[in-house]
């Protein structure tokens, strides 16, 4: 299935970049992709592309296929059935075991890299990779480039990892 995305197609847009926080890795990956929580805590970042709450999702053995629609889905219910091309529409996410993320959108896709940090008992780092498609436009081009600064710094950085953190010194309380 993943060789249907055709991989060979693409090329590393910007230099794979480590993103360190303070959290443990296994609980950053195991709330990594799924989007029950995108309506509230990405609400001003991912709230506007992606739809939360939503998410098709299929079990292969230790791996996991996730699949979200785009907000601008909804342009499917204009022309016949026929007609309809879903891949333009969706973010698909596969989570290798034990920790890679490959998320797949139209134009781009990000590897992530889930693992320990330099404090092995209470860190976590994510390792970044962009790939894309040769876009055709220098509009587009820019569009990447500010999906990757939104998906790296507002997204993981200020949301992902501020919230994970706090879980964390909830976890490390004595007596709870």
């Amino acid at each position: 299935e993943m060789a249907e995305w055709g991989f060979e197609n693409f090329t590393m847009y910007e230099t794979p970049h480590i993103h360190e926080g303070s959290g443990n890795w296994k609980y950053t990956w195991d709330t990594f992709c799924e989007n029950y929580h995108f309506a509230t805590l990405h609400k001003k970042t991912l709230g506007d592309f992606l739809i939360g709450r939503r998410q098709a999702f299929d079990v292969y053995g230790r791996n996991v296929r996730m699949i979200s629609a785009t907000r601008s889905i909804h342009a499917m219910r204009v022309p016949p059935q026929e007609q309809w091309k879903p891949e333009e529409y969706l973010s698909v996410q596969y989570r290798l075991y034990p920790s890679i993320n490959f998320s797949i959108y139209p134009d781009f896709m990000a590897i992530f890299w889930v693992m320990p940090g330099k404090d092995q008992s209470h860190s976590r780092a994510i390792r970044i990779s962009f790939l894309a498609k040769e876009p055709a436009s220098q509009e587009k081009r820019d569009q990447i480039a500010f999906a990757i600064r939104r998906g790296c710094v507002d997204v993981v950085q200020n949301e992902d990892f501020w919230v994970t953190g706090l879980a964390e010194t909830g976890m490390r309380v004595e007596g709870v």
